[in-house]
Formats: C-alpha cells, structure tokens, sequence
C-alpha cells in the first residue's frame, strides 16, 4: 500500500522537482530519506485527495434511505389466550315461571335494570284468577255473617 502511494506521489510529480531521491542533496543518508519520504507521504495524500475532490464510495451495501415524515403509528398484537371477567353476578328471577323468551346474546353488555328474559305469565294469570274469586268468596261470606248477627 505504502509502495503503491509513494508510486502515485512520484507520478503526479514534474521531473526534477519534489522528494524522489535524484532531487536531494548527497548529504541524506538512505534512512533519512525513506522517513522524510514517509512523513511527507502523508502530506502528499492530504494534497492528491484534495485536488482529485471528494471520494465517491463505489461499494454496494444493503443499507435502504427513505425521507423522514410524520405518520401515524398502529400497534397491534394478536395473543392466544382465555380471558375471564374480574367479577361474577348471579342472577336470580323474583318469581318462578317458565322463560318464554331471551332478550339477549351471549358476551353482549348488560346494564342495570335493562329486561333479559320473559316469563310466561299463563300460571300466573290462572293464580290471580283463584286469588280474586277467593276473594270475591270471601267478600260474600263477610256480608252473610255480618247480616246473621245483626
């Protein structure tokens, strides 16, 4: 490498002129020569970089440029798993009956005070029926007594 760049420093040279050893006094010694020739190598390819401009890269690499912007950023995760609610409610009917319809789906939302199930109200009817004829009854039987005491 070292050769190479002492090579191409002598060739930019005019005859006559610069650090090749025809040019310098007889009093340096070959030591001197080759140390002087080193350190002004250095100079040397601070002087031929700059004149040549700078130093295009000709090597590929896998490296991708994109323009920078703003753009909204999505998250998303999928995960395998079961998931379980933080708290359990049992419900319970205030009267028993047969459930003639369901007024909701399975995981839907429910909220306080909203109507889930229909009872069927045919047993119900039938027992409010007995109530007020039992009552009626019970109304006639009052008025016959309190006639026979009076």
């Amino acid at each position: 490498m070292i050769g190479i760049t002492i090579s191409l420093i002598t060739a930019c040279q005019k005859p006559g002129e610069g650090n090749s050893p025809k040019s310098e006094s007889p009093k340096t010694s070959q030591s001197e020569q080759t140390s002087q020739k080193e350190y002004g190598q250095g100079k040397a390819q601070a002087a031929t970089s700059s004149q040549r401009g700078p130093k295009k890269n000709t090597k590929k690499t896998n490296v991708r440029v994109n323009a920078v912007g703003t753009e909204p950023l999505k998250i998303e995760s999928t995960f395998v798993g079961h998931l379980l609610p933080n708290e359990r409610v049992r419900m319970t009917s205030e009267m028993d009956g047969v459930i003639e319809t369901i007024n909701f789906e399975e995981a839907d939302e429910v909220k306080k005070g909203k109507k889930l199930i229909n009872i069927s109200t045919k047993e119900l009817t039938l027992r409010l029926k007995i109530s007020e004829t039992d009552l009626k009854l019970a109304e006639t039987n009052l008025k016959r007594d309190e006639k026979l005491e009076a």
